[in-house]
């Protein structure tokens, strides 16, 4: 800028992500990576941390040591998801049906946290009506993955406190993407997690 060059607008990498996590979660800060050593569930969906966090996989090694569960959702096997308990290899541009298909699971199974999201949010009994469009057999024909598969992590993460999800910026390259990304913030607000 000072010598005259063009001054480009940056919102090529992490826009739709950062537009996603606004019209969910307002100006409230995400939670601090440091704090995934506590969690009993790590989830990382759409994110390669050994390549763009390397801070973040020995941190998550600690929890996994400390008897954590990960879980990675990424249609690449990366090192991350050799290590993983459950890796999703979920087909690019379907990760609005999976988190769907996790909120249809949970609201089948009793895994919401009804009180946390009527104080919480607005919108969620339109985002759970919309799940009931995403049984697992017909999610798992979209997504790629073993319907049992699916019920697996969703009931893991129903189930386990804390989590931590760990998203990423794979699902929002995609036409949907912002969908996706608002989709996957939405579930910790329906766990109450």
């Amino acid at each position: 800028a000072a010598i005259g060059a063009t001054i480009i607008d940056h919102t090529i990498c992490a826009e739709t992500m950062g537009a996603a996590w606004e019209s969910v979660y307002g100006e409230m800060a995400s939670a601090d990576p440091r704090d995934v050593v506590h969690s009993k569930l790590v989830v990382i969906w759409g994110a390669n941390p050994t390549v763009s966090n390397t801070h973040f996989p020995p941190l998550v090694q600690q929890a996994v040591a400390a008897g954590a569960k990960l879980v990675v959702i990424d249609p690449r096997r990366t090192a991350m998801a050799k290590r993983a308990d459950l890796h999703l290899a979920i087909l690019p541009g379907t990760d609005t049906v999976l988190a769907l298909a996790i909120a249809n699971h949970w609201a089948a199974n009793g895994h919401l946290d009804r009180q946390f999201f009527e104080a919480h949010a607005t919108g969620a009994d339109e985002f759970l009506a919309a799940a009931t469009e995403w049984p697992l057999e017909r999610a798992g024909a979209v997504t790629g993955l073993d319907p049992a598969d699916i019920v697996t992590l969703a009931n893991w993460w129903g189930a386990t406190r804390p989590s931590m999800l760990r998203i990423g910026w794979g699902q929002e390259r995609n036409a949907n993407g912002g969908a996706s990304c608002r989709a996957i913030l939405s579930l910790p607000i329906l766990g109450g997690h």
